[in-house]
């Protein structure tokens, strides 16, 4: 079996998959983690492919312009991304 698992950049989003990813490796199956790089050394650490998100979206939340700002003067929809 082929098993995909994906996230968002955030940590927070990312552990669950991660941990439940480790049940089909250890049972035999290719396994493939899709996130931002900075987490790449994590899945491979679990025996997983790595697959980078695209640039565009692969940024560390904790470092975005938005980070600490209230949500209500954010621009709407998918604009803020190109806002950094």
């Amino acid at each position: 079996m082929r098993v995909l698992f994906a996230s968002t950049p955030t940590s927070g989003l990312f552990n669950p998959p991660l941990a439940i990813g480790r049940i089909p490796i250890a049972t035999g199956h290719e396994v493939v983690g899709l996130s931002r790089r900075a987490f790449r050394q994590r899945v491979e650490g679990v025996g997983a492919k790595f697959h980078s998100l695209p640039a565009q979206v692969d940024f560390d939340p904790g470092e975005h312009p938005l980070s600490g700002s209230r949500v209500e003067n954010s621009p709407p929809g998918p604009e803020w991304l190109g806002s950094r």
